[in-house]
């Protein structure tokens, strides 16, 4: 969630109509070109989710009403529930709602009630996409007029050529790519099991760009032994802007996802996708990309090996991912966001 809050804010800050306070966690550096542009004010840092919640809960309100803050904006999926200002909150997916098993039973329980009570406290619920929107309507959380959708945007740094470019950090030969946390509603299974066979036959190698928390990827590449994958995490973003221009494809083969950023830093760098029509894939790559199923290894193989085999076609992929990135921009999200404050803080406010 970094990408949006920074980019986000980058753009709020640029539009010079609020006075911004941003509470960090200590230890987090702002970006430089943001630092002397809003009030900072430190918070501990939390050890985890949990701990966050409950003193965004209990402390945060408290802390708000002494800086004296119109509106607290929460850019995490949970924001306070009490609390003497206009509250917005964004939230990112439903994925514990839309995709059983893929966290802890108590976690999903845990956001559910969050959600719940979110949808009926929140001045304004802001959704990134329409299937998440979606996704929020169809599981009862009664917001109505109060939800609205905004869409994220690639951040800054990716585009097709850079004179910087971090060509001598990327992998050699022929790659494909993903960029993901290993989390099971990734299709990981799906990637090493293709990963193997286009390293077999076809020389190409899998370059995996992310971290793997639960052990999913390493235990997969336990049972296959070396299927030419290369693991990468933790890469600044010329790096990885450097492997989108030189890789085969990314490959996104998810079964939920709310967004789906990859898709645009991709094809903002000239590199094709492909991807399924689950969640919000489909809202996000438009007509610019492949699309298989999500454990369907068969098709992404193929998938592949055309791109490799027929120019044309991934020249078509390209122009029209260029294309469809348009769409998408943090200026016209800062401009969204702004319209929701402002209908907010027009709006007579009850104190809770």
């Amino acid at each position: 969630m970094a990408t949006y809050s920074w980019s986000l804010l980058r753009e709020l800050v640029a539009l010079k109509r609020y006075e911004l306070m941003v509470f960090v966690q200590a230890g987090t550096a702002l970006p430089s070109d943001l630092a002397s542009k809003v009030r900072v004010v430190e918070v501990p840092q939390f050890s985890g989710r949990f701990q966050r919640v409950i003193w965004e809960q209990t402390i945060l309100p408290r802390i708000a009403r002494r800086h004296r803050v119109h509106l607290m904006f929460s850019p995490g999926n949970t924001g306070p529930l009490l609390g003497d200002f206009r509250k917005v909150v964004t939230i990112h997916d439903l994925m514990y709602a839309m995709v059983p098993g893929s966290v802890e039973r108590y976690q999903a329980r845990f956001r559910q009630v969050m959600d719940r009570l979110t949808a009926r406290t929140a001045d304004a619920v802001i959704a990134v996409s329409e299937t998440t929107a979606s996704d929020i309507r169809a599981k009862g959380l009664r917001v109505g007029t109060r939800l609205h959708v905004v869409h994220e945007a690639a951040g800054p740094g990716f585009g097709p050529d850079d004179p910087e470019d971090a060509i001598g950090a990327c992998a050699h030969g022929p790659f494909i790519m993903m960029v993901a946390s290993v989390l099971p509603h990734k299709s990981p299974q799906t990637v090493v099991q293709a990963a193997a066979r286009l390293w077999q036959h076809a020389g190409i190698r899998t370059v995996i760009l992310g971290t793997d928390p639960y052990g999913t990827l390493a235990a997969a590449l336990a049972r296959s032994g070396d299927v030419g994958i290369t693991r990468l995490h933790g890469v600044s973003t010329p790096v990885l802007a450097a492997h989108y221009r030189r890789a085969v494809c990314l490959v996104m083969p998810s079964e939920y996802e709310g967004f789906g950023l990859p898709i645009l830093e991709a094809q903002l760098c000239g590199c094709p996708v492909v991807t399924t029509r689950r969640g919000a894939l489909p809202e996000v790559a438009g007509d610019a990309a492949l699309y298989i199923e999500p454990a369907d290894a068969d098709a992404l193989v193929a998938a592949v090996s055309r791109l490799v085999e027929d120019e044309a076609l991934r020249q078509h992929l390209i122009l029209r991912g260029q294309a469809n990135v348009g769409r998408f921009s943090w200026n016209k999200a800062a401009a969204q966001t702004a319209a929701i404050f402002d209908a907010c803080l027009a709006r007579p406010h009850k104190s809770r």
